[in-house]
């Protein structure tokens, strides 16, 4: 049966070179029991380097370990953000049973007269936060904001804290896509973590996001830097990749020859993703040939070949054509760079407009998370090899011809003197 298993979120058979940040989460549950306080903690990455795999282990160690938890992802529509619901939802399922009627209980009582928690966007763009109350003698609350929400999730942490009856250690929520959050949502989140390390309540958020989450939060809150423990969740190294690859295998007497090995960890460069699409591919190749017991070089290349055809169909074409005419032709432009991050004067120059006049197009691309900015003026791809993917489309073609010179697109000489794109933003090597 083929181990490998590329998809979002999908969990591979070996899940290698993750253990720091797991013992970080050990870490954060080892102190709270013993009545020490840690900072919550965010994952940020590229797309593909198995940031929701990792958040997903994540939450399975807690809840093994006693903790109360939500599992939430954000969404790119503010209409269709359900994000407290979610957490509200969550909390209900996993608050332990109590017979006495301490904090613990009285808390159930409150949540589960929460019948529904909403958020809508008005014609100005102002988000709002809205729950519902069963009628239970009092007259239904109106409408509140998510702080005053997240202050309810606290005092669960609070209510779990104080209640000697329970087993149950704290709560943590664990929020993906995070950078999705309204500013709103991330400012309630972040000063519900502030209060809960101010009077040591056992609180906690687990965050993954895009590698701009930090300045987000920043954004949101000024002092978020130090409330968080960030982590950069990024490629593999070599032998972490071969794992990836060899123990899958193990598992079912299969081996890959060296040969074989050394070409599927250089094309994949690391990234989860590629090399679970790509084992999963020499795997297939080598069962139709019958053999069993070997992946060969041959298998790999085949592999790889067939691995490429499909992220162009899916991993790459999925987002180029989701984005429009003017978002595709600023995608183009940055792929022009070159190199790992483009800045949108140069952009603005490949286009030639200015880059205020692009600021619209930009902020789509961002929200819908094609591309990401952590620093003022910078912008890169969030999908490792993006670039050298639109590099093959029409619109890439359109756009060289219309530049003159080199303003934008970094030209190389090979050794006969040809002109080349740097090859850096490249999917294939």
């Amino acid at each position: 049966m083929n181990p490998y298993v590329p998809g979002a979120g999908l969990r591979p058979a070996a899940l290698v070179g993750r253990d720091p940040v797991i013992g970080d989460l050990r870490t954060i549950i080892d102190r709270t029991t013993i009545g020490l306080m840690d900072r919550s903690m965010i994952l940020k990455g590229l797309r593909g380097v198995g940031k929701t795999v990792l958040l997903n282990e994540m939450w399975r160690i807690a809840r093994e370990d006693g903790w109360i938890t939500a599992r939430v992802e954000g969404a790119a529509s503010a209409e269709d953000r359900l994000v407290l619901d979610q957490v509200r939802a969550e909390l209900i399922a996993n608050l332990p049973e109590t017979k006495s009627k301490g904090p613990l209980q009285k808390m159930r009582k409150l949540m589960t007269s929460i019948e529904s928690v909403s958020l809508s966007v008005s014609p100005s763009h102002t988000l709002s936060a809205g729950m519902s109350f069963s009628q239970t003698g009092d007259e239904p609350k109106g409408p509140i904001d998510p702080a005053e929400f997240m202050g309810i999730a606290l005092s669960v942490a609070r209510a779990v804290k104080d209640d000697s009856s329970t087993t149950a250690h704290g709560v943590m929520l664990f929020i993906d896509e995070m950078q999705l959050l309204a500013k709103q949502e991330l400012s309630a989140i972040t000063y519900a973590c502030h209060k809960a390390g101010q009077d040591e309540i056992p609180f906690y958020v687990i965050g993954a996001g895009l590698p701009d989450l930090p300045t987000r939060l920043a954004e949101a809150r000024s002092y978020a830097e130090r409330l968080f423990t960030y982590r950069d969740i990024d490629r593999l190294d070599d032998a972490e990749a071969r794992d990836a690859l060899i123990i899958p295998a193990y598992k079912q007497a299969v081996t890959w020859s060296e040969g074989a090995l050394a070409l599927v960890v250089n094309e994949a460069r690391g990234y989860p993703y590629f090399l679970q699409q790509y084992g999963k591919e020499a795997w297939a190749v080598a069962s139709s040939a019958k053999r069993v017991n070997v992946i060969s070089e041959a298998d790999a290349k085949d592999g790889i070949t067939r691995g490429r055809a499909e992220l162009e169909a899916g991993f790459y074409a999925s987002r180029w054509h989701r984005a429009t005419a003017a978002e595709r032709k600023y995608m183009a432009a940055m792929a022009l760079a070159g190199s790992e991050f483009s800045t949108t004067d140069a952009v603005a120059s490949a286009l030639k407009r200015t880059a205020q006049s692009l600021g619209p197009t930009r902020a789509k691309l961002i929200e819908r998370g094609f591309i990401y900015s952590s620093y003022r003026g910078q912008i890169a791809f969030t999908v490792p090899g993006m670039g050298g993917f639109i590099m093959q489309t029409p619109e890439a073609d359109d756009l060289k011809r219309e530049i003159s010179g080199d303003a934008v697109a970094r030209q190389i000489p090979d050794e006969e003197g040809v002109a080349t794109v740097d090859e850096h933003m490249y999917y294939t090597t």
